[in-house]
């Protein structure tokens, strides 16, 4: 014993802990970058052949893209067929051509929420210290139902619970959700290019329907943080739960809006 308790023996325990230490530090502030690198949140396909323009319009779809770790910035989604059909088949249950036009019809022309849509226009001339009253009032006035009833004001405590949380996270800069359109309209441009992928429609179908979502998408919205804002509150609300979805969407967020390689840094809002 005191033999292995001799002075350079000493300094060889202190200086392997203090380098243990050292080392675990490090991998803690390095773990966030290496699991980014791990899970690539931008996914890119090299030497895409796609035009600005198309690319601008893909990343208007890019939440969702970067979500499933698909390309970015090609039509091909550069992810395996079986998953392709799951997110098509399983999560859809689109089986055939004619249930992918009907489902992108209805995302282009169908509000995502009109529950939603019912608190804003109620919101927009009432102070907000009166809102929650006011919807109980108009709701009894139109004697609806206690589901009814319920549903909307549920909805509207996680409007505020989000709106509070985005703010926290720079997502909103002090304003309000006024619009969740984006969740359908974006989740449109990622459905074409999986039917596409699964030739349930031609590269040309594809491309119409993704330039329309983008187009409606480019009018409703004036930049990227604009865009994610909407389609990150729309998750929210789709899932009925803060804690359901809104950290993956906030990470997506972040790496598109701060990874130099995003095409939400290197393509302008605009053409």
């Amino acid at each position: 014993m005191e033999k292995l308790l001799t002075y350079p023996n000493v300094l060889y325990l202190v200086g392997g802990f203090v380098a243990l230490n050292v080392v675990y530090m490090l991998y803690r502030k390095a773990a966030p970058f290496l699991f980014a690198l791990k899970s690539k949140p931008v996914n890119l396909k090299e030497n895409s052949t796609l035009t600005e323009a198309q690319q601008r319009a893909l990343a208007c779809g890019a939440n969702l893209s970067s979500q499933n770790q698909i390309y970015l910035n090609a039509l091909e989604t550069g992810a395996p067929t079986q998953t392709i059909y799951n997110f098509l088949f399983n999560n859809w249950g689109l089986t055939s051509r004619d249930a992918v036009i009907e489902t992108l019809e209805r995302l282009a022309t169908k509000p995502f929420s009109p529950v939603f849509d019912y608190i804003e226009e109620v919101r927009k001339n009432c102070p907000a210290q009166d809102l929650a009253m006011e919807l109980e009032n108009r709701l009894v006035a139109e004697n609806r139902s206690s589901n009814e009833k319920e549903t909307v004001l549920n909805t509207y405590a996680l409007v505020l619970e989000t709106e509070d949380k985005m703010r926290q996270d720079n997502l909103l800069n002090g304003s309000v959700i006024t619009d969740v359109d984006a969740y359908n309209l974006s989740r449109g441009i990622n459905i074409a290019r999986w039917a596409c992928q699964l030739n349930f429609l031609t590269d040309e179908v594809a491309w119409q329907y993704i330039n329309k979502m983008a187009a409606l998408i480019n009018k409703k919205y004036s930049s990227w943080e604009e865009l994610s804002a909407s389609y990150i509150a729309g998750r929210v609300i789709s899932s009925g739960s803060i804690n359901a979805f809104y950290n993956t969407q906030l990470e997506c967020h972040q790496a598109l809006m701060s990874n130099p390689e995003s095409p939400w840094q290197k393509l302008s809002w605009n053409a």
